[in-house]
């Protein structure tokens, strides 16, 4: 779980931050995600620009170094569902044993 107030771009990093790791499921990189409302040929065509980048020009990308981009679906980030799912039944089973 991470929280906080603002990030100080100019810096570089997050501010009044807490990071709290129970268990972490690992997730290459972070996605890049777009409104489906776009429609699927904006998406393919937004798809297709990331994956023909050559690897000098990805590895510039500004968060991390990388080697390329590679599309990525629902189904590879079924665990972090899962993950967000169990996390509302410990928090609604905390509040009920307050209660």
């Amino acid at each position: 779980v991470l929280k906080y107030d603002s990030w100080d771009e100019t810096n570089d990093r997050l501010v009044n931050s807490e990071i709290s790791i129970v268990k972490c499921q690992r997730v290459p990189n972070t996605p890049m995600v777009t409104k489906q409302e776009f429609g699927e040929k904006f998406i393919d065509n937004l798809r297709h620009a990331f994956a023909s980048l050559p690897s000098e020009a990805a590895s510039k990308y500004r968060v991390w170094p990388s080697t390329g981009f590679v599309a990525t679906s629902h189904k590879d980030f079924v665990d972090l569902v899962k993950m967000a799912e169990l996390k509302k039944k410990i928090k609604a089973a905390q509040k009920k044993k307050k209660n």
